[in-house]
């Protein structure tokens, strides 16, 4: 009878590639600022992997201990693993998720120079997400976190500085998210490592030109430079470190955050338009806009308003006051943006309006009273009457939507997939659709078939990170077109985490892993018990 050690060394390998989850998770994991997913990075990822390296030692010996993850939201595991981990497991590791201690202040270049050596020591790390610890911001002094770039001495107003070293310490990091709620931080963490990822293809970071309401003391923004001179710094400076032209960059998901008086539909088209000058080889781009300051709800970044004249679909867009005429064709729009040759996604969340309005369903609410919601319901027609008027309005709206993504796609050929916002839903004018559209070739012509009913998102689940620390989030799921089946989603994590644990009868069970505890049993802990279990 054949078994399993009758096969071949490289077949064993690969089969303990497949019992590792983190095969499974794309690369980057992450999606732009509107998607609030619970983070794929667990430490328990190869669970399954270090249970078939010790069944025996030719199975241990034939597969490689490899798709590790970290999961250091604690300041204290990153020094725990820079202390006691086996170099087998640092070279084992592909992702890394750390917080950045929420108090730097005078302690930032200490920080920093702790943070680069821990870094410096996994060989294979593909994905990096640096995160914050807690719902609080940070409460640094903004002049305490000034960096003017790897290769900078001294600063002009004397406040210390971080250089990064001189050799490569990132080699094959091609995945980088910088998700932190302070303005300051999220501007210079990225400046302060990116130049140090020679081979980074995907990027998430923030542009804020606005300070964060929980960041203490004055702030630089009076005086902020334009967010696309921060751009070309962070260019300029990897092109230095790395002595080549330009970043190879191909994927940007950018929160952009503008001072009030550069928050212009102008502003943005530029802001657009000069990222794809700087990074001639991007292929996807999602640009993201919250309500400030209190409830940071997303924001449509260009507006479509359609028109059906003589029976054809006309589309514009609104221009700044002082520029001439005040509408622009969707083909302009596009030729004004000067998309990169290499423009495969583009997200700006395209909000699209025609002049029927969706109706709307009478559900029960704490603002209303009960005599006025037994009148609305008594005034409003029936179910089936609902859904035929949904039905219709939504015939009207996925014609407009397929010849504006024919438009783009004559004018952008480059472009492959896209998407369309819908702002409102049958239960919520403050939730969205969310319709996505792709490129397919009929007989050599190149047509958009759009997904036949929409993703249904909830307010809490696109709004910005800040919000969602402070809200549960409510359920998000994909919307029927129709008002049935519009509850079918799927529960968005928080503050606690669940992760998969093996009980005694060899069940699996959901428990909740406390941030408080950090000698907890992850897979991947450092205590001698947990080594003991990696067979090395």
């Amino acid at each position: 009878m054949v078994s399993l050690l009758d096969l071949e060394d490289d077949n064993i390998r690969l089969i303990s590639q497949y019992t590792n989850r983190d095969t499974y998770i794309p690369l980057p994991s992450y999606g732009p600022h509107w998607q609030n997913f619970k983070s794929d990075i667990n430490s328990k990822v190869a669970r399954d992997l270090l249970a078939f390296r010790s069944t025996c030692k030719r199975i241990h010996n034939s597969s490689r201990l490899e798709g590790l993850h970290i999961d250091a939201t604690q300041w204290s595991k990153v020094l725990k693993w820079m202390c006691n981990a086996p170099r087998e497991a640092e070279k084992g590791v592909r992702r890394i998720k750390l917080s950045i201690p929420p108090n730097m202040d005078s302690n930032s270049v200490m920080m920093y120079s702790t943070l680069t050596t821990f870094l410096s020591r996994f060989d294979n790390l593909e994905e990096l997400i640096i995160c914050n610890s807690t719902m609080n911001s940070c409460y640094h002094r903004p002049q305490g976190m000034e960096f003017d770039g790897p290769n900078s001495t001294s600063n002009s107003n004397g406040s210390k500085e971080f250089r990064l070293p001189l050799y490569s310490f990132l080699p094959k990091l091609t995945s980088f998210s910088v998700e932190i709620i302070c303005p300051i931080c999220a501007e210079q963490v990225p400046k302060v490592l990116v130049p140090a990822m020679k081979n980074l293809e995907h990027l998430k970071f923030s542009l804020f030109g606005l300070p964060d309401l929980n960041v203490l003391g004055p702030g630089p923004w009076s005086d902020s430079l334009d967010p696309f001179l921060k751009i070309q710094n962070l260019t300029d400076n990897w092109s230095k470190y790395n002595g080549e032209d330009g970043m190879k960059l191909k994927t940007l998901y950018l929160r952009y955050s503008p001072k009030p008086e550069n928050d212009t539909p102008d502003q943005f088209k530029s802001i657009i338009r000069r990222i794809c000058d700087a990074l001639p080889n991007l292929e996807e781009l999602k640009i993201t806009r919250f309500e400030i300051p209190i409830r940071e709800d997303l924001r449509c970044g260009i507006k479509l308003n359609g028109q059906l004249i003589q029976g054809e679909w006309h589309f514009e867009s609104g221009k700044s006051e002082g520029e001439g005429d005040s509408k622009q064709s969707l083909q302009d729009l596009l030729l004004s943006l000067g998309l990169s040759p290499s423009i495969r996604i583009l997200d700006p969340v395209l909000l699209i309006e025609i002049p029927e309005k969706r109706p709307t369903y009478s559900i029960p609410s704490n603002t209303e009273t009960f005599s006025s919601f037994l009148l609305s319901n008594q005034l409003s027609t029936s179910c089936e009457t609902q859904r035929d008027l949904t039905g219709n309005y939504e015939v009207k709206l996925k014609e407009a939507m397929k010849v504006a993504a024919q438009i783009m796609i004559n004018t952008v050929p480059s472009l492959e997939e896209g998407t369309f916002w819908e702002k409102g839903t049958e239960l919520s004018k403050k939730d969205w659709y969310l319709w996505k559209w792709h490129k397919i070739i009929v007989n050599g012509v190149s047509i958009p078939k759009l997904r036949e009913s929409p993703y249904m998102m909830s307010r809490e689940f696109v709004s910005s990170q800040t919000f969602n620390k402070l809200q549960a989030p409510r359920m998000v799921g994909m919307g029927s077109g129709a008002y049935a089946g519009m509850a079918v989603g799927f529960g968005m994590g928080m503050d606690m985490e669940t992760d998969m644990q093996i009980d005694e009868d060899g069940d699996d069970e959901d428990v909740e892993n406390e941030e408080d505890d950090e000698d907890g049993d992850d897979a991947l802990e450092l205590d001698e018990a947990g080594w003991e279990g990696w067979n090395m």
